[in-house]
């Protein structure tokens, strides 16, 4: 439980030209209090950075309140630290609800433009979007209508700005089946909307298929490890990334580790995954 100290070795350099690479996402090291609509945050954010970086992550996917909790000085030593150790913020992810009702709606999107101001702080490519407590299929056409409306005007804020929201795939969203994601992305229909792919939110006997039909528009993975760990993880996350590889994917694959000791998960699936991104962005490059 622990903080070791980490050597890095020329094997655990970043290659930052890779089309694949990995990240870790800073809500691995928040273990209380992480849905709270105040959390108080266990490990400031620039040495949550500093361990990612002493791991040989290429990037860091960002726990939104990682970032609001930090005064100014706190949020210059972060940005400093990220340009230092050349991480990419590929996510900042923060919470929403949008189908609940029209007030809780109206905060989250006035909370969504607050987030697009802060990804364009830290320079964070996308933000991760959740759409609230329905599923796809209980959903009444007025949720899905303000949905779209909110999101569409959050799309178009981020747009000039050249950052891209990203619905993440996941139970208790509209985005819980594929039949919802597609009919959400269709709905809302903005170049700068994407997903993030978590397989298991489709099981593993069917990954396969949902990723064969949302895969133009997948842009971030989610890779949370089992007890297995991500070797062993039913839902192959090698397989699942060369097959992006094979379909022209360029991006980040994130460890999302919600366990109680990040700083093993780092050093053991975190490493397995770098191991894994180096390999096949590789094979990939090598393909004529």
């Amino acid at each position: 439980m622990g903080q070791p100290q980490i050597i890095i070795s020329p094997m655990n350099k970043r290659s930052l030209n890779s089309p694949l690479q990995a990240s870790m996402c800073s809500i691995g090291f928040q273990r209380e209090g992480k849905w709270a609509p105040s959390p108080s945050v266990e490990i400031p954010l620039p040495e949550v950075i500093r361990i990612v970086a002493e791991h040989g992550f290429s990037g860091i996917e960002i726990w939104q309140p990682h970032w609001e909790c930090l005064d100014t000085s706190g949020r210059l030593r972060a940005l400093r630290l990220l340009q230092r150790h050349a991480l990419q913020v590929p996510m900042l992810s923060a919470y929403y609800n949008f189908t609940k009702s029209e007030a809780h709606a109206a905060d989250s999107l006035a909370k969504g433009h607050q987030v697009i101001a802060q990804a364009a702080e830290l320079g964070a490519a996308n933000i991760r979007i959740f759409t609230g407590n329905h599923r796809s299929a209980d959903a009444s056409p007025e949720q899905w209508q303000r949905t779209r409306r909110c999101l569409q005007e959050l799309c178009d804020a981020a747009a000039p700005l050249g950052i891209g929201l990203c619905l993440e795939t996941h139970d208790w969203n509209l985005m819980d089946t594929v039949p919802g994601t597609l009919r959400l992305l269709e709905l809302v229909e903005r170049p700068n909307l994407g997903l993030i792919f978590q397989a298991s939110t489709f099981g593993p006997s069917t990954w396969y298929w949902a990723l064969g039909h949302l895969l133009p528009w997948v842009r971030h993975v989610h890779a949370p490890p089992k007890k297995c760990g991500l070797a062993g993880d039913p839902h192959d996350f090698r397989t699942q990334l060369s097959t992006l590889l094979d379909h022209g994917f360029s991006g980040f694959v994130s460890l999302e580790y919600m366990g109680p000791d990040p700083w093993l998960a780092a050093r053991s699936d975190g490493q397995w995954l770098i191991s894994c991104c180096r390999q096949l962005s590789a094979a990939s490059s090598a393909t004529p």
